[in-house]
């Protein structure tokens, strides 16, 4: 259960929210342009689409650190990614 929950930051759940936003805009214009709807296939198709994801992104990780390139980079710290990120929300509302 340890190794699994050390392995989550590989999948990059933040980014995980893409695969849903891509099948419902694919499963949108399906039916705007009168296709048939299956919820089995709507689920299926979802689902592939995250497990698709993880997998992407568990193998970009992978190879990142066979590579070296791990270990030629400096890891910015998500603290200074958010306060950058607000900062720069702070500046666009003045």
């Amino acid at each position: 259960m340890r190794s699994f929950i050390k392995a989550i930051p590989a999948i990059r759940p933040p980014f995980l929210i893409l695969a849903p936003i891509c099948v419902n805009v694919g499963l949108a214009t399906a039916h705007y342009e009168g296709h048939a709807f299956s919820a089995w296939f709507a689920i299926l198709a979802l689902v592939g689409a995250i497990f698709a994801a993880m997998w992407v992104n568990t193998l970009n990780e992978l190879q990142d650190f066979t590579s070296g390139l791990d270990f030629l980079t400096l890891r910015t710290p998500l603290v200074v990614e958010v306060a950058c990120w607000c900062k720069h929300q702070r500046f666009l509302t003045r």
